[in-house]
């Protein structure tokens, strides 16, 4: 299948520096789900 969405060295920080999300990497191909969840 082809790749629609390709994400690499994905980070997300709070206003205050806290760090949620360090250096993600994915790949999402037509048809797929993808979620990221976490606590």
């Amino acid at each position: 299948m082809a790749e629609i969405l390709r994400v690499e060295n994905l980070s997300v920080a709070l206003q205050d520096g806290t760090e949620i999300v360090r250096e993600v990497d994915f790949t999402l191909r037509a048809g797929e789900v993808f979620a990221l969840v976490g606590e």
